[in-house]
């Protein structure tokens, strides 16, 4: 039998005194290190985390003296720097002797951390250097996962590597052997986030702050391809298509002079999509024909070409376009009961279509399995009122 490889939880916190115990709490106390990376408390943070780790007799580091760059919402001030922020946080779990890390934060709860343990040793044993985990970020009033994510949540820090990004910040591998970058899923390991209120909208204008002024600092010619693309998403989740397409094509720019092509296809598909929202359907086509060069295994190619099949009024081929990309399935991080660009947005094509070719059984079939997405919706029992007018008719 293996001997567990020593693990460490890695913690970044500012002024959560108040949250702070309940997710240490969560972890059971099973973890050798415990490093926490202090971002500016005002509060009591620091010394109640050490009175917990003292209380279960594990090792921790702290630190608490670095300064970070900030940017203030509402009138308050949030880091800008949570990828430097992780980063401290592992070095400090891995010169204090930890082969492996989870991160989480204060506002997380662990659930069966046992398992975490029992993964870690897996990982060891397999090979494996990171360990993706289910995160539930967002719940219904009934207290049903909302938003569903898979995150690297388990890293191997004896593998080179490090975290990179000022928002969406994520970590990167620096291996040659790209078919250990998929990572194991660790299925009865999870991670709940208890979000407050605000939260959701305050997130949004920070992360639009950190990337105006990482802009401005070092100019579009000189941003990073993450740093491009975050900007370039921001953008394109406001609607701003043209101003996304500009991002996304200098990371294409990037893209050819690099030997590794890291997001080639998720590239062409994100320029398809902005082209075809920003009705230019013949630069849409181009690159969703790139997208399809790589791999055709993807929802998001079905879904597009769905949507210029619409355009161009080819309905029996939007029918089956929909279809292939229902069941290829949204890609991981999206929960398929409350995913809408993966259920409703296709069905709503497929139901347009099926209409339009006359198909009203399969019509009234296809708004049928929208109401069983979205029971409350009164526009799909509109839909169902209006089927049966036609076949009465």
């Amino acid at each position: 039998m293996s001997l567990k490889p020593k693990t460490a939880i890695c913690v970044i916190a500012k002024n959560n005194e108040r949250n702070i115990v309940r997710m240490l709490d969560s972890t059971k106390a099973l973890f050798d290190i415990y490093s926490l990376v202090d971002t500016g408390s005002e509060d009591d943070t620091v010394r109640v985390f050490i009175e917990w780790c003292d209380k279960h007799d594990v090792d921790y580091v702290v630190d608490k003296n670095t300064e970070f760059l900030t940017v203030e919402v509402e009138g308050k001030e949030m880091l800008a720097e949570f990828h430097r922020a992780r980063q401290i946080s592992f070095d400090g779990a891995r010169e204090a002797g930890a082969e492996y890390a989870i991160w989480i934060d204060t506002d997380d709860v662990m659930v069966n951390p046992e398992a975490a343990v029992d993964a870690v040793v897996q990982m060891k044993e397999q090979g494996h250097i990171m360990g993706m985990v289910t995160y539930n970020y967002a719940f219904t009033p009934d207290g049903k996962p909302a938003i569903v994510q898979k995150r690297e949540r388990v890293i191997d820090l004896r593998a080179k590597g490090k975290w990179e990004g000022e928002v969406h910040e994520g970590y990167k591998f620096d291996i040659k052997d790209k078919s250990k970058l998929k990572g194991v899923v660790i299925s009865k390991f999870w991670v709940d986030h208890l979000r407050s209120k605000d939260e959701g909208a305050n997130t949004g204008r920070r992360n639009r702050l950190i990337l105006k002024k990482v802009e401005k600092e070092k100019g579009f010619e000189n941003l990073e391809a993450k740093q491009l693309w975050d900007i370039a998403y921001d953008h394109f989740e406001r609607n701003e298509y043209s101003d996304a397409i500009k991002y996304f094509k200098r990371i294409e720019e990037l893209e050819e002079k690099s030997e590794e092509k890291q997001m080639e296809q998720e590239l062409y598909i994100k320029l398809s999509k902005c082209y075809l929202m920003d009705e230019q359907l013949d630069q849409s086509a181009a690159y969703l024909a790139k997208a399809k060069q790589i791999d055709v295994k993807h929802a998001d190619i079905y879904l597009i070409q769905a949507n210029l099949d619409s355009q161009f009024g080819d309905y029996e081929s939007v029918v089956r376009n929909v279809n292939k990309c229902m069941e290829i399935g949204q890609p991981t991080g999206f929960d398929p009961r409350v995913s809408y660009d993966y259920n409703v947005r296709p069905l709503n094509l497929r139901y347009e279509a099926e209409m339009r070719l006359g198909r009203l059984d399969d019509a009234e079939g296809t708004v049928n399995q929208l109401i069983k997405l979205n029971p409350g919706n009164l526009i799909n029992i509109e839909k169902i009122h209006k089927i049966r007018g036609v076949k009465r008719d």
